[in-house]
């Protein structure tokens, strides 16, 4: 095994699923991923399906956290503020919750848990740069709101490597939703995490695998909160649109667990022999 970087830069959990997320200094990693991400979601009284900020890009606005065995939400009251609630989990819904966030949102909304072998789908539009391109449904992994993986990796220098595309974008890391930002400082490989596909990463406690590049969806070209820094306006869909044309739509990469355990900022990364 090859030693390939000095340290994890960040590590991101999402709580509630299209929220903005935490930035956390360790976490436990579960069999199904970062404990607690995305263990909750918004579902339409209407529809039934979970929301996503790939169809409904006001979720972005709203922060989660997780407070020990408290789930806190803050919606926006404005450009800058916010308003808090707290949650205790495992007590079932809050109707006051629900009231709140579908005023806030514009439609009846309940805040719902994750549960293991409920299966549960969101939208999201068939061609993310075509807002008229219809919409198709897409299943989460049973029992969590995620996408389609347990983790999602992203490289400092692969990070750099897409804004040398197009140096005049905004390409901050916050737009594309890692759980895991690794510190490759110093390699000279172009998009190194994609280099990865197939390797066994051991970080920590833990073992993640990688099995496949992450092809970016409409998430990128949603308008992102005002509290990102040096965000201009009009960017999202420069910014895919620059990775379709230039790198198969791909940033990232896919990994599962295969050793669940802990990751704290600063452990050592280790890449297996392919397999």
């Amino acid at each position: 095994m090859t030693e390939i970087s000095p340290s994890v830069a960040q590590i991101w959990r999402y709580p509630v699923k299209s929220f903005q997320g935490e930035a956390l200094d360790q976490v436990e990693v579960t069999s199904s991923g970062f404990f607690g991400d995305r263990g909750f979601g918004l579902r339409s009284v209407t529809t039934g399906k979970i929301l996503s900020a790939k169809r409904w890009g006001k979720l972005l606005e709203a922060k989660s956290a997780l407070k020990g065995d408290r789930l806190e939400i803050l919606i926006p009251t404005g450009d800058t503020e916010y308003r808090g609630d707290v949650i205790e989990i495992g007590r079932g819904s809050d109707p006051a919750i629900d009231s709140k966030l579908s005023e806030w949102f514009g439609e009846p909304v309940e805040l719902v848990t994750a549960t293991n072998g409920e299966g549960a789908s969101y939208e999201t539009d068939v061609d993310p740069l075509d807002l008229n391109s219809g919409t198709m449904d897409f299943p989460c992994p049973p029992g969590t709101f995620l996408d389609a993986a347990a983790v999602h990796i992203l490289a400092t220098t692969s990070l750099a490597d897409a804004a040398q595309l197009s140096p005049d974008l905004s390409w901050d890391v916050r737009r594309f939703r890692p759980s895991l930002v690794i510190d490759t400082s110093g390699t000279d490989l172009d998009f190194v995490d994609e280099t990865w596909i197939g390797r066994e990463l051991s970080i920590g406690t833990c073992g993640l695998v990688v099995f496949a590049p992450t092809v970016r969806c409409a998430m990128p070209t949603r308008a992102q909160p005002r509290h990102l820094e040096h965000e201009p306006l009009g960017v999202e869909k420069a910014v895919l649109r620059t990775l379709a044309e230039s790198h198969h739509t791909c940033l990232g990469v896919y990994a599962a667990v295969a050793r669940p355990g802990e990751i704290h900022l600063g452990d050592r990364v280790w890449v297996g022999e392919p397999n």
